[in-house]
């Protein structure tokens, strides 16, 4: 990981910052595929956000408010974190 900083603009990445991460990456994808299998939930893969009505959204939020982030943040890695 030596270097890492010069690519990212940032601090040197460590072991801990990694786990970090991953946990981070982890917990966004089991939110979105928990979503996806909810009745009137779909994936936009061109942009990596997930689709539905307005009232489905709604209907979720209510139950879930932590959930309305997905509402219009795309999850760009959801695909490549299925695959592992």
């Amino acid at each position: 990981l030596a270097g890492s900083e010069e690519h990212s603009g940032s601090s040197p990445k460590t072991a801990s910052s990694c786990m970090n991460r991953w946990g981070a990456l982890k917990k966004d994808y089991r939110e979105v595929k928990v979503i996806l299998g909810k009745s009137g939930f779909g994936w936009d893969a061109q942009k990596n956000v997930l689709t539905a009505e307005d009232s489905v959204w709604k209907d979720l939020i209510k139950k879930h408010p932590t959930l309305n982030r997905w509402r219009k943040n795309p999850f760009p890695c959801f695909d490549d974190m299925a695959d592992l």
